[in-house]
Protein backbone atom coordinates (compact mmCIF):
# COMPACT_ATOMS: atom_id res chain seq x y z
CA UNK A 1 0.00 0.00 0.00
CA UNK A 2 1.49 3.37 -1.27
CA UNK A 3 2.09 6.21 1.53
CA UNK A 4 2.26 9.94 1.27
CA UNK A 5 3.97 12.44 3.23
CA UNK A 6 1.41 13.84 5.80
CA UNK A 7 2.75 17.78 5.07
CA UNK A 8 3.50 17.88 1.39
CA UNK A 9 2.09 14.77 -0.20
CA UNK A 10 4.94 13.31 -1.55
CA UNK A 11 4.26 9.59 -2.39
CA UNK A 12 6.95 7.82 0.16
CA UNK A 13 8.47 4.73 0.00
CA UNK A 14 8.28 1.78 2.31
CA UNK A 15 11.37 2.20 3.24
CA UNK A 16 11.47 5.61 4.35
CA UNK A 17 12.03 7.37 7.54
CA UNK A 18 11.64 11.22 5.96
CA UNK A 19 9.94 12.35 3.04
CA UNK A 20 12.56 13.26 0.16
CA UNK A 21 10.90 16.54 -0.85
CA UNK A 22 10.09 18.69 2.49
CA UNK A 23 12.61 16.07 5.27
CA UNK A 24 9.02 15.41 6.90
CA UNK A 25 9.64 12.30 9.30
CA UNK A 26 7.30 9.90 8.31
CA UNK A 27 4.77 8.54 10.76
CA UNK A 28 4.74 11.83 12.30
CA UNK A 29 1.81 14.79 11.64
CA UNK A 30 3.54 18.06 10.39
CA UNK A 31 3.37 21.25 12.68
CA UNK A 32 3.05 18.51 15.99
CA UNK A 33 6.08 18.54 19.13
CA UNK A 34 5.52 16.65 21.66
CA UNK A 35 4.20 17.93 25.18
CA UNK A 36 7.21 19.21 27.42
CA UNK A 37 5.70 18.66 31.11
CA UNK A 38 5.04 22.49 32.81
CA UNK A 39 7.99 22.68 35.23
CA UNK A 40 7.27 25.15 38.32
CA UNK A 41 9.37 26.07 40.87
CA UNK A 42 7.96 25.60 43.79
CA UNK A 43 9.47 27.50 46.82
CA UNK A 44 8.79 25.54 49.98
CA UNK A 45 6.63 27.88 52.73
CA UNK A 46 8.97 29.57 55.68
CA UNK A 47 7.36 28.37 58.82
CA UNK A 48 5.24 30.82 60.95
CA UNK A 49 8.04 32.14 63.34
CA UNK A 50 5.30 34.67 64.82
CA UNK A 51 3.07 32.42 66.65
CA UNK A 52 2.92 33.40 70.43
CA UNK A 53 4.78 30.96 72.88
CA UNK A 54 3.14 30.44 76.11
CA UNK A 55 5.06 31.30 78.85
CA UNK A 56 5.55 28.25 81.89
CA UNK A 57 4.45 29.02 85.62
CA UNK A 58 6.65 27.02 87.58
CA UNK A 59 4.13 25.57 90.74
CA UNK A 60 4.40 27.70 93.62
CA UNK A 61 5.52 25.95 96.87
CA UNK A 62 3.04 25.27 99.50
CA UNK A 63 3.57 27.48 102.50
CA UNK A 64 4.65 25.58 105.69
CA UNK A 65 2.53 26.16 109.22
CA UNK A 66 -1.33 25.92 107.81
CA UNK A 67 -3.99 23.88 109.55
CA UNK A 68 -4.21 20.45 109.52
CA UNK A 69 -7.91 19.98 107.90
CA UNK A 70 -7.73 16.05 107.47
CA UNK A 71 -7.22 15.83 111.24
CA UNK A 72 -9.71 18.31 112.47
CA UNK A 73 -12.51 16.50 110.36
CA UNK A 74 -11.97 13.36 111.44
CA UNK A 75 -12.31 14.49 115.13
CA UNK A 76 -15.62 16.09 114.16
CA UNK A 77 -16.58 12.84 112.60
CA UNK A 78 -15.83 11.34 116.06
CA UNK A 79 -17.29 13.52 118.01
CA UNK A 80 -21.05 13.57 115.65
CA UNK A 81 -20.55 9.81 115.98
CA UNK A 82 -20.26 9.52 119.37
CA UNK A 83 -22.90 11.88 120.21
CA UNK A 84 -25.85 10.50 118.25
CA UNK A 85 -25.21 7.08 119.11
CA UNK A 86 -25.77 8.45 122.87
CA UNK A 87 -29.32 9.93 121.78
CA UNK A 88 -30.00 6.57 120.53
CA UNK A 89 -29.16 4.88 123.88
CA UNK A 90 -30.80 7.51 125.88
CA UNK A 91 -34.22 7.06 123.54
CA UNK A 92 -33.77 3.21 123.73
CA UNK A 93 -33.62 3.57 127.63
CA UNK A 94 -36.33 5.82 128.09
CA UNK A 95 -39.17 3.40 125.94
CA UNK A 96 -38.26 0.43 127.52
CA UNK A 97 -39.54 2.27 131.15
CA UNK A 98 -42.22 3.68 129.99
CA UNK A 99 -43.49 0.02 127.90
CA UNK A 100 -44.93 -1.16 131.03
CA UNK A 101 -47.02 1.75 132.02
CA UNK A 102 -48.62 1.84 128.49
CA UNK A 103 -49.24 -2.05 128.79
CA UNK A 104 -51.36 -1.08 131.87
CA UNK A 105 -52.67 1.95 130.85
CA UNK A 106 -53.74 -0.18 127.39
CA UNK A 107 -55.01 -2.62 130.07
CA UNK A 108 -57.34 -0.33 132.19
CA UNK A 109 -58.44 1.52 128.94
CA UNK A 110 -60.24 -1.65 127.52
CA UNK A 111 -61.36 -2.59 131.20
CA UNK A 112 -62.91 0.52 131.15
CA UNK A 113 -64.37 0.05 127.67
CA UNK A 114 -65.76 -3.17 128.89
CA UNK A 115 -67.83 -2.13 131.46
CA UNK A 116 -69.11 0.53 129.31
CA UNK A 117 -70.84 -1.81 126.90
CA UNK A 118 -72.04 -4.23 129.81
CA UNK A 119 -73.72 -0.93 131.72
CA UNK A 120 -75.36 1.41 129.37
CA UNK A 121 -76.12 4.69 130.20
CA UNK A 122 -79.72 5.25 132.19
CA UNK A 123 -80.70 7.55 129.28
CA UNK A 124 -80.05 4.88 126.37
CA UNK A 125 -81.93 1.93 128.36
CA UNK A 126 -84.82 4.19 129.05
CA UNK A 127 -84.95 5.20 125.39
CA UNK A 128 -85.10 1.63 123.89
CA UNK A 129 -87.77 1.19 126.96
CA UNK A 130 -89.76 3.50 125.49
CA UNK A 131 -89.20 2.90 121.64
CA UNK A 132 -90.21 -1.08 122.37
CA UNK A 133 -93.29 0.08 124.25
CA UNK A 134 -94.92 2.34 121.81
CA UNK A 135 -93.98 -0.34 119.21
CA UNK A 136 -96.38 -2.64 121.80
CA UNK A 137 -99.11 -0.18 121.65
CA UNK A 138 -98.99 0.09 117.83
CA UNK A 139 -99.03 -3.80 117.19
CA UNK A 140 -101.69 -4.29 119.75
CA UNK A 141 -104.06 -1.18 118.15
CA UNK A 142 -103.84 -2.70 114.46
CA UNK A 143 -104.24 -6.20 115.61
CA UNK A 144 -107.23 -4.99 117.04
CA UNK A 145 -108.53 -2.66 114.84
CA UNK A 146 -108.42 -5.47 111.80
CA UNK A 147 -110.68 -7.28 113.61
CA UNK A 148 -113.29 -4.89 114.47
CA UNK A 149 -113.06 -3.98 110.64
CA UNK A 150 -113.18 -7.03 109.17
CA UNK A 151 -116.50 -7.54 111.37
CA UNK A 152 -117.68 -4.80 109.81
CA UNK A 153 -117.48 -6.42 106.39
CA UNK A 154 -119.26 -9.75 106.97
CA UNK A 155 -121.63 -7.48 108.04
CA UNK A 156 -122.13 -5.88 104.28
CA UNK A 157 -121.49 -8.75 102.90
CA UNK A 158 -124.20 -10.38 104.21
CA UNK A 159 -126.62 -7.27 103.97
CA UNK A 160 -125.49 -7.57 99.98
CA UNK A 161 -126.29 -11.12 99.83
CA UNK A 162 -129.99 -10.44 101.08
CA UNK A 163 -130.38 -7.53 98.65
CA UNK A 164 -129.64 -9.53 95.74
CA UNK A 165 -131.51 -12.49 97.14
CA UNK A 166 -134.65 -10.74 96.39
CA UNK A 167 -136.60 -12.49 99.38
CA UNK A 168 -136.96 -9.24 101.28
CA UNK A 169 -139.23 -6.65 101.60
CA UNK A 170 -137.73 -2.76 101.05
CA UNK A 171 -138.71 -1.91 104.81
CA UNK A 172 -136.13 -5.36 106.18
CA UNK A 173 -133.35 -4.27 103.73
CA UNK A 174 -133.65 -0.96 104.90
CA UNK A 175 -133.75 -1.79 108.63
CA UNK A 176 -130.65 -4.19 108.30
CA UNK A 177 -128.98 -1.48 106.15
CA UNK A 178 -129.21 1.08 109.92
CA UNK A 179 -128.49 -2.05 112.15
CA UNK A 180 -124.77 -2.39 109.55
CA UNK A 181 -124.65 1.25 109.88
CA UNK A 182 -124.97 1.43 113.55
CA UNK A 183 -122.30 -1.78 114.25
CA UNK A 184 -119.81 -0.34 112.19
CA UNK A 185 -120.08 3.05 114.39
CA UNK A 186 -119.98 1.30 117.38
CA UNK A 187 -116.74 -0.61 116.37
CA UNK A 188 -115.11 2.53 115.39
CA UNK A 189 -115.76 4.22 118.58
CA UNK A 190 -114.40 0.81 120.75
CA UNK A 191 -111.03 1.55 118.06
CA UNK A 192 -110.79 4.92 119.27
CA UNK A 193 -110.84 3.48 123.07
CA UNK A 194 -108.01 1.68 122.93
CA UNK A 195 -104.61 2.84 123.81
CA UNK A 196 -103.66 5.18 120.85
CA UNK A 197 -100.44 4.77 118.32
CA UNK A 198 -99.28 7.63 116.52
CA UNK A 199 -101.42 9.72 114.73
CA UNK A 200 -100.92 8.43 111.13
CA UNK A 201 -101.73 4.63 112.69
CA UNK A 202 -105.36 6.52 114.03
CA UNK A 203 -106.00 8.52 110.91
CA UNK A 204 -105.58 5.31 108.63
CA UNK A 205 -108.34 3.27 110.75
CA UNK A 206 -110.85 6.33 111.04
CA UNK A 207 -111.15 6.31 107.17
CA UNK A 208 -111.17 2.23 106.72
CA UNK A 209 -114.47 3.04 109.33
CA UNK A 210 -115.82 5.98 106.97
CA UNK A 211 -115.31 4.05 103.92
CA UNK A 212 -118.09 1.14 105.70
CA UNK A 213 -120.56 3.27 106.58
CA UNK A 214 -120.72 5.14 102.58
CA UNK A 215 -120.92 1.36 101.51
CA UNK A 216 -123.73 0.81 103.70
CA UNK A 217 -125.49 4.01 102.40
CA UNK A 218 -125.30 3.11 98.85
CA UNK A 219 -126.91 -0.22 99.64
CA UNK A 220 -130.05 1.96 101.36
CA UNK A 221 -130.17 4.01 98.44
CA UNK A 222 -129.99 0.96 96.10
CA UNK A 223 -132.95 -0.59 97.97
CA UNK A 224 -135.22 3.34 97.65
CA UNK A 225 -134.66 2.66 93.92
CA UNK A 226 -131.46 4.60 93.02
CA UNK A 227 -129.54 1.23 91.45
CA UNK A 228 -126.44 3.34 90.34
CA UNK A 229 -125.31 3.48 94.24
CA UNK A 230 -124.39 -0.13 94.01
CA UNK A 231 -121.79 0.32 91.27
CA UNK A 232 -120.83 3.44 93.92
CA UNK A 233 -120.62 1.04 96.81
CA UNK A 234 -118.57 -1.61 94.82
CA UNK A 235 -116.23 1.28 94.54
CA UNK A 236 -115.91 1.97 97.35
CA UNK A 237 -115.25 -2.04 98.32
CA UNK A 238 -111.97 -1.96 95.86
CA UNK A 239 -110.95 1.21 97.91
CA UNK A 240 -111.11 -0.42 101.22
CA UNK A 241 -109.89 -3.36 100.15
CA UNK A 242 -106.37 -1.77 98.80
CA UNK A 243 -106.09 0.50 101.98
CA UNK A 244 -107.15 -1.93 104.28
CA UNK A 245 -104.45 -4.23 103.32
CA UNK A 246 -101.97 -1.58 103.44
CA UNK A 247 -103.35 -0.37 107.07
CA UNK A 248 -102.31 -4.13 108.30
CA UNK A 249 -98.57 -3.75 107.28
CA UNK A 250 -97.92 -0.59 109.37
Amino acid sequence: MAKFCMKCGAKLADTDTFCPSCGQPVGKPAGVRPLQPNQQNVRPMAPNQNRMQQPAYAPQPQRAGGPNWTAIVGIIAVAVVAIAGLFFYYNSTKQEAAQPVQTTQTADSSSGDTQKKDNPAPAAKSQDNADTHLQTIHNAYISSTSTLLSQGEQDLANLAAAINSGSYTHASLLDREAQVASSIRRRQADAGRLEQPEAGTVNAANNLFDIQLRRAECMARGVRGDTNQFAVGGNYYDEFQAKFATFQKL
